[in-house]
């Protein structure tokens, strides 16, 4: 539950083919809804300069939660923005996955399989509700941080070739199917 609660929400209005940015004003209504009061920044397309971004934020110390709506890149880009500040006690990190994977959603139990509004207003009630869990982070590279998971050799090879041809593709463009061409 989060008490005297100011949140910094990161949104990726790209995330699950636009649907994040155009469900983004029942998101706010919600966060409303729940007493939630905010400032919203979207993601840039230098992931650098959205961590920058982040790490500014935070270090502000005006924020007691931030909220990371996107997929599982997004949310590296908040937990790696958050790392960034210099803070020593850094706020708790709230989750609404709008990616395709959302592994990292998944792991705690989040799921927007629809994107609906019943899922969405589930994912907001837990954030304003809901109990903290902790998340252990691995620094790789002394460069960045990996939440949940990281894959070497295959993992990442067919998430890049997923990544780069996707759009390109008539079929299994979304969702878990859009993995599928690149397994071949």
């Amino acid at each position: 539950m989060i008490d005297d609660k100011f949140a910094l929400v990161i949104l990726n209005p790209f995330a699950r083919d636009g649907a994040a940015g155009k469900n983004w004003e029942y998101m706010a209504t919600m966060l409303h809804k729940y007493d939630i009061p905010f400032l919203k920044i979207e993601t840039f397309p230098d992931r650098r300069k959205t961590m920058d971004t982040i790490a500014q934020e935070v270090e502000s110390g005006h924020y007691n939660i931030v909220i990371a709506i996107g997929g599982d890149g997004s949310l590296s880009d908040v937990i790696n923005g958050m790392m960034l500040s210099g803070l020593e006690k850094k706020p708790m990190l709230g989750i609404i996955p709008a990616g395709t994977a959302n592994d990292i959603g998944k792991s705690f139990g989040i799921r927007t399989p629809n994107f609906s509004k019943r899922e969405l207003k589930r994912c907001v009630k837990t954030i304003a509700k809901g109990k903290p869990y902790s998340l252990d982070l691995m620094l790789v590279n002394d460069d960045i941080y990996a939440a949940d998971s990281f894959g070497i050799g295959f993992d990442p090879e067919v998430l890049y070739d997923r990544n780069k041809t996707r759009k390109e593709r008539e079929f299994f463009t979304n969702g878990i199917g859009s993995y599928f061409p690149s397994l071949v």
